[in-house]
């Protein structure tokens, strides 16, 4: 199924919901630092003013509760804006990975049927490009970080969204082997352009392009069957003791305790 991939993260389901979180904080602790990376850092009441210009910016172009919206950065001011932002508009935060492959990267973007993508510029151009090759079909709207997503953000104020405590906000992607673009990728001939990041890196010398990627990756690649274990144990291991402890209470306000074992 399209969602069988993905982990959702019910984030309503407390006493609060995101946006009464984010009300409170900039009510109650306004000048705390509440992000910080290597650009700068925001207080709560700057980065809730964000993201809710981050969520009336969303509504504005057509994003309605329930709707996907992908978010592809790294760590920092943008990630966290742009994530709270989406939830404060009612709409499903999907982070994508930046260290996906162009395949893994366009299986994310059209499983979770983002309209909107956010981006910061260092991997903007990489859904822009899927974009301009059709790889990304359901994407109406691209938003890269710099002058036009200033442009994007709307008014510093409440969204005025009702969401239900029952709404998802958040869709994760696992970061393993078990996601549908891993294992294509694992199935691929590592000769093959499938293969993504390990076309062509073999394990050694002569290993058969045609081979899987998943094969390169195994302990010994160069057998693929007949590996079992030859002359099973037929020994035993018998481990006998007797152990003895000895305590002395209490006396003269020392208490010793001795134990052996052979």
């Amino acid at each position: 199924s399209a969602v069988s991939d993905r982990l959702f993260v019910y984030s309503w389901a407390g006493v609060l919901t995101i946006l009464e979180v984010l009300r409170r904080n900039r009510t109650r602790r306004p000048l705390v630092p509440a992000v910080v990376d290597e650009s700068g850092r925001l207080n709560h009441r700057q980065l809730v003013d964000r993201a809710w210009g981050v969520a009336n910016g969303l509504i504005a172009i057509g994003v309605r509760p329930g709707d996907t919206v992908g978010i592809l950065c790294g760590n920092g001011i943008f990630s966290a804006e742009s994530i709270l932002g989406a939830m404060a508009a009612g709409a499903i935060a999907v982070p994508l990975s930046w260290r996906w492959s162009r395949l893994e990267l366009e299986h994310g973007l059209n499983d979770s049927r983002a309209r909107v993508v956010l981006a910061d510029r260092e991997f903007g151009p990489a859904v822009q490009e899927l974009i301009g090759d059709g790889g990304a079909l359901a994407v109406s709207h691209l938003v890269v970080e710099g002058p036009a997503y200033e442009s994007f953000i709307g008014p510093a104020s409440w969204p005025g969204v009702a969401v239900s405590e029952g709404a998802p906000a958040l869709s994760l992607y696992p970061g393993g082997t078990t996601g549908a673009a891993d294992r294509a990728i694992l199935r691929a001939t590592i000769g093959a352009a499938a293969a993504g990041r390990f076309q062509n890196k073999l394990p050694y010398g002569g290993f058969p392009l045609g081979s899987t990627v998943a094969q390169s990756l195994r302990p010994f690649p160069q057998f693929s069957s007949g590996l079992g274990a030859l002359w099973a144990p037929q020994g035993r291991t018998w481990y006998d003791s007797l152990q003895a402890k000895v305590t002395q209470r209490v006396w003269h306000g020392l208490e010793a305790q001795y134990a052996f074992t052979w």
